[in-house]
């Protein structure tokens, strides 16, 4: 904690005492006890696995990544917020629009790498925790046991997005439009602008993403009509299949050209974008060969691939 003033100290130590008795009011709130220990543990599990994506990028990949240009960018930019100013990064997409959030970010807490990892870790952990009450509200007979065990404890969840990022910040927008749409879904109030904000937190940072999003959106509300606990007259199904509709369909037909000012991707089309996966994971000592989903058939191979790679044949050390 070198370099933390003891004012510094005392508000992190305030925020970590507040946040955790906000955690202890949310998961009291459980019927089921169950889950009220796998939303605790699930927290602590976060914990470790920002610690240990902290410790294996500085120990491993000797302190490369991402992470430290948001951190380098959101140190300078905390001091253009400081000073009452907007930055210009507010307006634009992508990874300028993420050095905005970490200068938000490092506006109010110290600029200390862990603590930018512990942040964003918590924001990750929000969006997990809002992707189960989505879940629970959307689906009241489904497995909610498992469905927890999986959201909070699957090692892609608990490793990944728990650094300075976009991972981290996409779980939490993601997390927030599910629960949006649940409630929408579920006839709920205030369910279409919490959708919107996290549809805005995703389109900001990947605008296909958003474009993915909008999409799957509209699927669940034609879905609904299945459900015969959900009633709504056909006057306002076709006033909202026509606003969904429409949304979904200019922000997919739109994205290409809104495609983020970054350096790491060239072009604006799907077709480009796909390209620059494939040459990431090309590259390294990670190096694979990929095969994108462009036909139905190929959701069967990814089906496998995505949530196991490496496969045993393809692993060559411990990591």
């Amino acid at each position: 904690m070198a370099g933390l003033s003891m004012w510094q100290l005392a508000l992190l130590a305030a925020a970590a005492l507040g946040g955790f008795s906000v955690l202890l009011v949310v998961a009291r709130r459980e019927s089921d006890p169950f889950i009220t220990r796998v939303i605790i543990l699930g927290f602590g599990a976060k914990l470790v696995g920002a610690g240990a994506r902290l410790t294996i990028m500085g120990d491993l990949y000797g302190g490369r990544g991402d992470f430290n240009r948001y951190l380098e960018n959101g140190r300078e930019l905390s001091g253009v917020i400081r000073s009452g100013s907007l930055p210009d990064q507010a307006r634009e997409l992508g990874t300028p629009f993420m050095d905005f959030i970490s200068g938000v970010v490092f506006t109010v807490v110290p600029t200390q790498l862990w603590v930018g990892f512990l942040v964003f870790a918590t924001l990750a952990y929000v969006g997990a925790y809002l992707f189960f009450k989505a879940f629970q509200l959307a689906v009241p007979d489904g497995d909610h046991r498992r469905y927890a065990i999986l959201v909070f404890f699957l090692p892609t969840m608990v490793f990944w997005p728990s650094s300075i990022g976009k991972e981290a910040w996409l779980v939490f927008g993601l997390g927030i439009a599910a629960y949006g749409a649940a409630r929408v879904v579920r006839r709920a109030r205030w369910g279409y602008l919490i959708l919107a904000i996290g549809g805005i937190a995703v389109y900001q940072v990947r605008p296909h993403m958003g474009a993915l999003l909008a999409l799957s959106f509209v699927a669940a509300f034609l879905m609904r009509l299945r459900d015969p606990e959900v009633r709504t007259g056909p006057v306002a199904w076709v006033i909202g299949l026509v606003i969904v509709g429409a949304t979904a369909s200019f922000v997919y037909g739109n994205w290409g050209e809104a495609v983020p000012r970054d350096d790491s991707i060239e072009g604006s089309t799907a077709d480009q974008v796909f390209a620059e996966t494939d040459r990431r994971t090309s590259q390294g000592g990670s190096a694979f060969d990929s095969r994108p989903v462009r036909r139905p058939i190929d959701f069967l191979h990814a089906a496998v691939t995505v949530p196991f790679r490496p496969l045993p044949t393809e692993a060559h050390n411990l990591q």
